[in-house]
């Protein structure tokens, strides 16, 4: 890696709005080349960041195996929002390259439109059926602690049954079945609700996660109010941004310089840029 790379990186890192400001304004070509240029973990960040449109289009100018690598290291609600945009052939590359079970969470929610619980959704939030007993449960929660949205959810045969809490089931004895500990039909949301409606919802005054079901009741994926309020805030900041010409001038001919390959690194440029805000 040169320095120039190191420099972007930690630019990246430190600086992620900037950044993405900055390649709003490369073609998709030189986005594409950009984020190819940069270890997983930055690329991420830069895509995280840039416009829904633009991360689409580089992604799609990319080797297909290296766009899904930068996509498994995206949350799944932002890989969802870029996968979305892509035109078909792309997308069901990339999609393709992924692991068989990144590429069923992403189809799921993209089945939802852009906005809804459904397309917001953890799909991969843990559900486990009625009569496994509260040790057994435990287990699995240990054993997939990430998928576990403040809630266990318990189902039969898909069907949601309830949910129970993490306090809960440590109180609970280890031999009680899920159905004799759980809150029976929770609060719940369809997963075709828009933003608008899922911030309205009345569950969110004493959960702090929502289970999304569809019409028949068939449990499909939990929400998160963190996610929600997030996203509102997102879109708030986005809509309110400012930033420094100066920086954006000093970055500017950063990402020029990593799109065309130079070696020397300007020390004017560096100690400008190093002084930037996001």
């Amino acid at each position: 890696m040169t320095s120039t790379q190191q420099v972007i990186q930690r630019f990246v890192d430190k600086h992620p709005r900037d950044s993405a400001r900055i390649v709003g304004g490369l073609s998709r070509e030189q986005a594409g080349a950009l984020l190819a240029s940069l270890e997983t973990p930055f690329a991420a960040r830069l895509v995280e960041h840039v416009d829904g449109a633009l991360a689409a289009a580089s992604l799609e100018t990319m080797d297909p195996t290296a766009a899904a690598t930068i996509t498994s290291a995206l949350p799944l609600r932002v890989a969802t929002a870029a996968i979305r945009r892509m035109s078909e052939a792309p997308r069901e590359a990339l999609l393709e390259a992924l692991s068989a079970e990144r590429a069923t969470r992403l189809r799921t929610l993209l089945d939802f439109a852009p906005g809804t619980a459904g397309a917001l959704m953890e799909p991969e939030a843990l559900a486990i059926s009625e009569d496994t007993t509260a040790g057994e449960a435990l287990a699995r929660v240990r054993s997939y602690a990430d998928n576990v949205a403040h809630y266990l959810y318990v189902t039969d045969v898909g069907k949601l049954k309830g949910a129970v809490s993490l306090r809960q089931l440590l109180a609970a004895p280890a031999d009680a079945t899920l159905s004799s500990i759980m809150a029976s039909s929770p609060a719940a949301l369809s997963p075709h609700e828009s933003l608008e409606a899922v911030l309205a919802h009345p569950g969110w005054m004493q959960l702090v996660a929502l289970p999304v079901v569809d019409d028949q009741g068939t449990f499909l994926g939990a929400l998160r109010f963190s996610t929600v309020r997030r996203l509102e805030r997102e879109l708030q900041q986005a809509l309110g941004r400012r930033h420094s010409p100066q920086t954006g001038r000093a970055l500017a001919e950063l990402f020029g310089l990593a799109v065309s390959g130079a070696m020397e690194w300007p020390t004017a440029l560096l100690g400008s840029a190093e002084g930037g805000k996001s």
